[in-house]
């Protein structure tokens, strides 16, 4: 059971935005992420190795390429 919102995204924020359809949700999201209601449960706290952190962050910019090429 749900009792309050939560804004769970894999993609960077940018890319959320920039590709949301319908346009209605971005207040949605705007107002998750101001209230500090977001995750991205890649980013677990206690892998904190340079090797996994490399990863992430190639496979972050990676979302701008992909989005950008396939849509």
């Amino acid at each position: 059971v749900v009792d309050r919102e939560h804004l769970w995204m894999v993609v960077p924020k940018a890319v959320a935005f920039r590709y949301i359809k319908p346009k209605q949700y971005r207040e949605q999201m705007k107002r998750l992420i101001n209230r500090g209601a977001v995750v991205n449960p890649l980013y677990y706290v206690p892998d904190r190795g340079i090797k996994r952190k490399m990863r992430l962050m190639k496979a972050q910019l990676g979302h701008f390429y992909k989005y950008w090429k396939y849509l």
